[in-house]
């Protein structure tokens, strides 16, 4: 039994997950967060407490001084993109075992990423640097259209789009700085980064302590410049040689920045001109991207984190690989076309599981999620996104019950068990 301290947390994903496995470890746990009444409204636990505060301001050491317990373990973590410097910090100040605050510094910093990267030979696309609209419209005429904007510091892809025109990018540079800069939700904002565009696919590579633990397809929603995602999978089936590819590109990236601690996700685009490093987060990777790794690789980074943050052996991380592929597919606003989903339920037969959750994330259009695995070689992306018509061709009503979702999915999975899973 210990005492995790987490400062801020994402909304979904691995940081409720974080909270979740450690209080089930038997640890106590404290968030710092400037949003503390989801988590206090939605995680009701005698061993859990969210504190109201701003993770940037110099109260921080005091506040966590005074809840800290002397007489059990003590550490500190995020997986918050925003806050991973900080925390480092913290845990320095406290001395809790953790990476360099000044790596971490450098590694989010994607000015400063990309410098490192460049000069350890990791090929990069075209960028310009500019801090106002004047500086602005001197480089425009150098780039190439479409251009990926972005502030240089981020959370997620907030502040990310992509822009076909000049009138565009000048659009969303004074989008970005109109943004707060003290929204935990937006961007803290330095220079304003231009990336001419790389075609390919998108993988995203996850790593602990310097070992690649498995790779993840990402797809993004199409015609959709603000790089919403339409969800993730993760196949064993991958081939060997796509997979050395991207497992030593990433692995050379959070090298050169000295990330040899802990986890990182790295997005690498696999163009035709050969791999490129989009981005090096020093973090546990967002959303359900450790669910679908533990489920097809067999190790759990969320615990593997908080198991290394107590240094404990993380072979409690490493957890039976029972299916072939996994995958998230994500129900978005505008997919809905009016109509209403149905409550959450699950489909299961010997070979599939589809499930169905609702979600209420406004900042990512998201109205829904569908997750699903399958023990076979079926292609588990392709059943998500005919379940996902299904859901929404059949103009789905607040009444629907497990014997009518049976009915409207039941051929899809051979009319096997369903479980009306509404709380």
């Amino acid at each position: 039994m210990g005492h995790l301290v987490i400062i801020e947390s994402p909304l979904t994903g691995a940081g409720p997950r974080l909270i979740e496995t450690a209080l089930g470890e038997g640890h106590f746990v404290t968030l710092f967060s400037a949003r503390v009444s989801f988590f206090l409204e939605n995680i009701v636990h005698p061993r859990f407490d969210a504190i109201l505060q701003d993770v940037f301001c110099d109260t921080l050491v005091q506040r966590i001084s005074a809840v800290k317990r002397p007489d059990m373990p003590f550490s500190i973590v995020t997986v918050f993109d925003r806050a991973v410097a900080r925390a480092a910090k913290m845990a320095e100040i406290f001395e809790v075992e953790t990476l360099s605050s000044d790596v971490l510094e450098r590694a989010t910093s994607k000015v400063e990423q990309r410098e490192i990267l460049v000069r350890n030979g990791l090929p990069q696309a075209n960028r310009k640097i500019v801090f106002s609209i004047d500086e602005l419209e001197i480089v425009l005429p150098d780039l190439h259209f479409p251009l990926v904007i972005k502030p240089e510091y981020g959370y997620g892809s907030a502040g990310v789009r992509l822009c076909s025109s000049p009138e565009d990018a000048r659009s969303h540079f004074l989008t970005l700085h109109s943004m707060s800069d003290t929204s935990v939700d937006v961007v803290s904002l330095g220079a304003t980064l231009l990336d001419e565009y790389l075609e390919g696919p998108e993988f995203g590579v996850e790593i602990f302590d310097d070992q690649c633990i498995g790779v993840v397809v990402k797809h993004v929603a199409k015609n959709h410049h603000d790089f919403i995602e339409e969800g993730y999978l993760c196949d064993a089936k991958l081939p060997n040689f796509l997979l050395d590819i991207l497992k030593n590109s990433a692995l050379s990236a959070t090298r050169a920045l000295s990330i040899y601690h802990g986890p990182c996700h790295v997005d690498v685009k696999l163009t035709k001109d050969g791999p490129y490093v989009i981005e090096v987060n020093p973090r546990v990777a967002g959303s359900l991207i450790s669910n679908l790794v533990a489920d097809v690789y067999g190790f759990d980074l969320v615990k593997a984190l908080l198991y290394k943050s107590f240094n404990q052996s993380l072979s409690g991380a490493r957890v039976s690989s029972i299916v072939c592929s996994s995958a998230v597919l994500f129900v978005h606003d505008w997919d809905l076309r009016g109509n209403l989903l149905p409550p959450n339920f699950e489909l299961l037969n010997d070979i599939y599981s589809v499930q169905f959750r609702r979600q209420d994330i406004p900042s990512r259009c998201r109205s829904g999620m569908l997750s699903g695995a399958t023990r076979g070689n079926d292609d588990i992306w392709n059943l998500l996104q005919s379940v996902r018509r299904l859901l929404i061709e059949s103009r789905c009503e607040e009444t629907f019950n497990a014997n009518s979702i049976s009915e409207v999915f039941g051929d899809l999975l051979n009319r096997q068990t369903t479980r009306d899973l509404t709380v």
